[in-house]
């Protein structure tokens, strides 16, 4: 009975590779064929995952109804700005970046908490973020034609 529940565990691990691969765009048997000749496809497997999860992510960015400002913050690479910030103005930008962070929507808080966290002066929304915060003012070469920060 033990023998038989751990050849269901095989066939639906089996299966699951297989899925996997097949999004990926590879044929089980093609990677079987390459392990036997002793090429290892980890590493190849592992960038064309992460490139399909990247198309995808940008895909339904692309499609999304919620926040229309979604499709001009979108960025090809990493912004060269978080490599200077701190840990604290790195997760705001990030999450203004989402779409998560703009206070100034937050009708159920009150005015003061509402205040820029950056520089403490005036309502927080992405448009005072970009161009009139003082705190943000030394990060203009951040706003490019392909969006926010990119």
């Amino acid at each position: 009975m033990l023998e038989g529940k751990k050849k269901e565990a095989g066939k639906e691990h089996h299966k699951g590779r297989q899925g996997y691969y097949e999004r990926l765009g590879y044929a089980w048997m093609e990677i079987a064929r390459k392990r036997e000749m002793g090429v290892s496809m980890r590493e190849e497997l592992c960038m064309r995952d992460r490139d399909i999860d990247k198309q995808e992510r940008r895909a339904s960015v692309s499609k999304s109804r919620y926040n229309v400002d979604y499709r001009k913050i979108i960025t090809k690479t990493i912004p060269k700005y978080l490599d200077r910030e701190s840990a604290k103005e790195k997760k705001i930008i990030a999450r203004f970046r989402c779409g998560n962070e703009e206070r100034n929507n937050k009708f159920w808080v009150s005015e003061g908490e509402r205040m820029c966290r950056m520089c403490g002066e005036g309502r927080e929304t992405i448009e005072r973020m970009m161009h009139d915060c003082e705190e943000s003012k030394g990060r203009e070469e951040g706003v490019t034609e392909e969006g926010w920060f990119g």
